[in-house]
């Protein structure tokens, strides 16, 4: 099942970069820009686990991590808070609060505060669903306008 999140990240950034090229104009390309550094953020993430490697070989927490994470993504909505409210943003924010999901269950799992039967399959599912949304906001819920 991570292919489907390395599929629908992946496809965000080549759309992305085909809108960068397409609809080129000092304007938007910030907003293109950064959505596709954001979405390498993620796709990295998932695709090489680099939160597990800054864990098992630096001993950097998974707390540290996606803070810094959620740091970048704050950083990114705010900046560009124009362009995101002139868009079909509830896919955003459906996205967003999936992948904010995924990555509480991670942490507390992390810290034996939550552990379930089937944890792993339902922190998988938001992950999923959280990119398809990322995924269906790039493609689908970006106004045509920027």
């Amino acid at each position: 099942m991570d292919s489907l999140k390395t599929i629908f990240f992946g496809l965000t950034i080549v759309i992305l970069i085909v809108k960068l090229i397409i609809k080129h104009n000092n304007e938007n390309d910030k907003f293109y820009l950064s959505s596709i550094f954001i979405t390498t953020l993620f796709f990295a993430s998932i695709e090489w686990k680099f939160h597990h490697i800054l864990r098992t070989e630096f001993y950097i927490s998974n707390t540290i991590t996606f803070t810094l994470i959620s740091i970048f993504v704050l950083f990114y909505i705010l900046k560009f808070w124009n362009n995101i409210k002139s868009s079909n943003y509830i896919l955003l924010i459906i996205s967003i609060s999936f992948l904010t999901l995924a990555v509480l269950l991670d942490l507390l799992n992390d810290g034996k505060v939550v552990d379930f039967l089937f944890y792993d399959l339902f922190e998988e599912a938001m992950r999923i669903v959280g990119s398809l949304f990322w995924f269906l906001y790039y493609s689908l819920g970006v106004n045509k306008k920027f």
